[in-house]
């Protein structure tokens, strides 16, 4: 259903700035969402069910999720998901100018050095509080990302519980680890577990050849060597990354390189390299250890500190 044009709107929706008005803004949200690749507001449907599921309630100080019973389609009614679009792309501004930020500090602590790891996520920072007892704002859209010192985020924790001093900012132990980072979907928006398996084994998010995800993956790294080049950081040919990525995306990422067998130089040349089970001693004894090092992930669908420590051995 999908061909290299509606691939190219979809590149253009996240890494693009698009008028409201620019057709390939519908047109790649659509296939994002998994609708016929056309240029109308289907996707907002899609959007709206996806919010219903990521959606926390405020009450007081406390947070708790929303069921369905407690949130429908119809209660967001006059909800307009167009908004949250440009709050996500606003934000989108505020992570690429933290990422830059983050980038002159680690070249500062590599001064000469070649960058030797990498950390890849894929947790964009998106979520919706709904309040119905506000009249004037019921509906609100949070976005933390991990460089934020209140994100709650498992994904900042994992870093922090791989630090030595657990109470930096990730973006400071990053840097002074010598290590990139770099989120595979750049902008906040809601992506729940029923659309990574969509994306892992439908037919109709086979595209070119490969799965959504993986076209995303590839966009998502070339961005990130344009950003290290720009920065004046060089890529070590040993490189190794640490994968935190949802089972569900990780399985589809694994499973193509596994096909590819790419050998060879530069940012992923140690993807696939296997963990070795002889060599598991205490310090990983109760922590799952996946086929491969790169991968983070703990049973929970969460990475793990120790699991990133494992990555970069």
């Amino acid at each position: 259903m999908y061909d290299k044009c509606h691939l190219d709107c979809l590149k253009a929706c996240f890494y693009e700035q698009l008028e409201d008005s620019d057709q390939r803004l519908n047109i790649g949200l659509n296939v994002f969402f998994g609708n016929e690749p056309q240029d109308n507001e289907k996707w907002i449907e899609s959007f709206k069910e996806k919010i219903i599921e990521l959606t926390v309630k405020r009450s007081e100080s406390e947070k708790v999720t929303i069921t369905r019973k407690e949130i429908s389609l119809k209660t967001l009614t006059n909800f307009d998901p167009k908004n949250i679009i440009k709050e996500g792309r606003k934000k989108w501004d505020d992570i690429k100018n933290s990422l830059n930020q983050f980038l002159i500090n680690l070249k500062t602590e590599l001064t000469n050095e070649e960058l030797r790891q990498t950390l890849i996520y894929e947790a964009p920072p998106f979520k919706i509080t709904y309040n119905p007892d506000e009249d004037n704002e019921p509906i609100k859209f949070v976005a933390k990302f991990i460089f934020e010192e209140s994100c709650p985020s498992a994904y900042a924790q994992s870093i922090k519980d791989w630090a030595e001093n657990k109470n930096d900012n990730p973006s400071i132990i990053l840097a002074k680890k010598k290590t990139g980072f770099f989120d595979i979907i750049p902008i906040p928006i809601p992506i729940n577990s029923e659309l990574r398996t969509l994306w892992a084994i439908d037919k109709e998010f086979l595209i070119g050849g490969k799965r959504i995800f993986i076209h995303f993956f590839e966009w998502a790294v070339e961005d990130y060597l344009k950003r290290l080049k720009t920065s004046d950081i060089q890529v070590s040919d040993d490189h190794k990354v640490a994968i935190g990525v949802p089972l569900n995306n990780a399985v589809t990422l694994y499973e193509y390189y596994e096909s590819q067998k790419s050998e060879g130089k530069g940012l992923l040349k140690e993807l696939l390299t296997p963990n070795n089970f002889k060599l598991k001693n205490e310090i990983y004894n109760g922590t799952w250890l996946q086929h491969y090092k790169s991968s983070i992930i703990s049973p929970g669908n969460k990475p793990l500190g120790k699991l990133i420590e494992n990555a970069f051995s």
